[in-house]
């Protein structure tokens, strides 16, 4: 029987990268999923699945929203691997409220963490782990009407050379929640 840990991260991440930026990289998404391939290679979405976020906000499974925001990514490997687990750690952070909606409140940062880990598994290089972590650790900041000060920290912490990325992913992130998605 097939266990990932008999082969080596690099080799499963070039097969996957492939994956990734084809045409129709959620069909093969899904298509590992259902051949029970996703368990083994990423279990962390594999166990979003079934994921009911609970709240008004997305109406599809964590799974479905973040194949959805994969697929809305350009084409390159890293993006479209952000955004397929930019939300991997809500299922470690749900809270509810008064309300009776789920909150998640801190989950780009746990996710953070769980990404360093994955990163390491499929063994990529230190560049691509920090853009990985970094986007995924900014993807909830906000910026709308902000003082100069606060703009040029923020441009600071993210790195202007990642700033693109980031408005990709959370444009992304937007429109694969509940419709009509809230662009603000």
């Amino acid at each position: 029987s097939f266990h990932a840990t008999e082969i080596a991260g690099e080799a499963i991440w070039m097969e996957f990268s492939k994956i990734l930026t084809a045409k129709e990289c959620g069909r093969g998404i899904r298509l590992m999923h259902e051949a029970g391939l996703l368990f083994h290679i990423l279990p962390e979405v594999h166990l979003m699945h079934e994921y009911d976020q609970k709240t008004k906000w997305h109406t599809r499974t964590l799974y479905e929203h973040s194949v959805l925001a994969m697929e809305l990514m350009p084409a390159d490997p890293i993006l479209r691997f952000v955004g397929l687990i930019h939300d991997i750690g809500k299922r470690h952070t749900q809270t509810f409220g008064d309300d009776g909606q789920a909150h998640y409140y801190d989950h780009n940062f746990r996710g953070a963490d769980l990404a360093e880990g994955i990163c390491e598994r499929l063994r990529l290089s230190n560049a691509d782990a920090n853009r990985i972590v970094l986007l995924i650790r900014e993807h909830m900041s906000k910026f709308g009407l902000t003082k100069r000060s606060t703009l040029k920290r923020f441009i600071q912490r993210v790195g202007e050379e990642n700033l693109d990325d980031l408005f990709q992913l959370q444009l992304a992130d937007t429109m694969s929640q509940a419709p009509p998605a809230a662009i603000s």
